[in-house]
């Protein structure tokens, strides 16, 4: 089982307390023996490696691929990429796809950034036919181009890459299609699979608040509009209903646990460089403008040196 964390504030190192590679070369030994990019097994599991991405990044070596560096420097490909919309999450998550299906493991979940990203990602297959389309044009246009510097036996290091040839550090243009192709089948393949309710299903996460209910059902709305299954939706951070001497364990637990963390944010953002604000938990949700206001009062007030007291609350 491989899990994939796509968020940019990735927390699977902590979850696990131990490091989590990025796909690298030499970061671990990964199920798939051998290949350039290897997860990271976890210690404590007998079958369970991690990656943690950001598909942005990842879209820089893919790019590396598909344009010969000797025609295109990499500032040019970065100007490229950044011409095409949304370019680098639609290559980048598409090398990833790649990775996680070159490794060959039998489950693999995406642990995903908040829903905005998430339903990015999720259309990413229509997205990255578009932009490889793009790329095969920009792979057409040079292709004339290294032709013309090889009919003069080459420049330096330019000679082979109009016949596809690839020597040293060049790219063929034949290579290129090849690359661009391959990835177009990636891309269908991958789209299929995200439709497919046998194989692939959607796990929403809220918590019981207004605001995270109207995200949670916008996010399944759009993923039934991108044909995703999604029929599980765990609710977090639940208060049981319970009498007021068992709840009191619980509450002296949760401070305990709240001052430990308190102490290292005031470590790292000591004042008076920075002023750290204690907000209570409120017994009601903060909706209406009156409740904004009361709400605000009560941040500026709270502005203190020290922990709020019962008398502050």
């Amino acid at each position: 089982i491989l899990i994939i964390s796509t968020d940019p504030a990735h927390n699977l190192s902590d979850a696990f307390g131990e490091k989590i590679g990025s796909g690298g070369r030499g970061n671990g030994s990964g199920a798939g023996g051998g290949t350039e990019h290897t997860a990271t097994k976890l210690s404590r599991y007998a079958q369970l490696y991690a990656l943690e991405v950001d598909p942005s990044t990842m879209a820089s070596a893919m790019m590396a691929q598909l344009l010969p560096p000797e025609m295109v420097s990499a500032e040019d490909a970065a100007r490229i990429a950044t011409s095409i919309p949304g370019i680098d999450e639609a290559v980048g998550f598409a090398h990833m796809m790649q990775l996680a299906s070159d490794l060959s493991y039998s489950k693999i979940v995406f642990d995903t950034a908040p829903t905005g990203h998430t339903l990015r990602l999720f259309e990413f297959p229509a997205r990255l036919q578009q932009t490889l389309a793009k790329l095969d044009e920009l792979r057409s246009s040079l292709a004339p181009l290294l032709g013309l510097v090889n009919s003069f036996g080459g420049l330096g290091g330019l000679s082979g890459l109009g016949a596809g040839a690839g020597t040293g550090a060049g790219v063929g243009m034949e290579a290129v299609g090849a690359k661009i192709e391959e990835l177009k089948v990636v891309v269908e393949r991958v789209g299929a699979q995200m439709a497919n309710a046998e194989q692939t299903t959607f796990v929403a996460v809220a918590i019981a608040e207004l605001l995270s209910v109207y995200e949670t059902e916008r996010l399944v709305q759009q993923l039934s509009e991108l044909n995703m299954d999604v029929r599980n939706v765990v609710v977090n951070q639940l208060m049981q209903a319970r009498s007021a001497a068992d709840k009191l364990p619980l509450l002296r637990t949760r401070a305990e646990m709240q001052r430990k963390y308190i102490a290292q944010l005031e470590m790292l953002y000591p004042a008076p460089d920075f002023a750290l604000t204690r907000v209570p938990l409120l017994p009601v949700e903060v909706r209406g403008v009156a409740r904004i206001h009361a709400f605000a009062e009560l941040c500026t007030k709270l502005s203190l040196p020290s922990p709020p007291t019962a008398s502050t609350r």
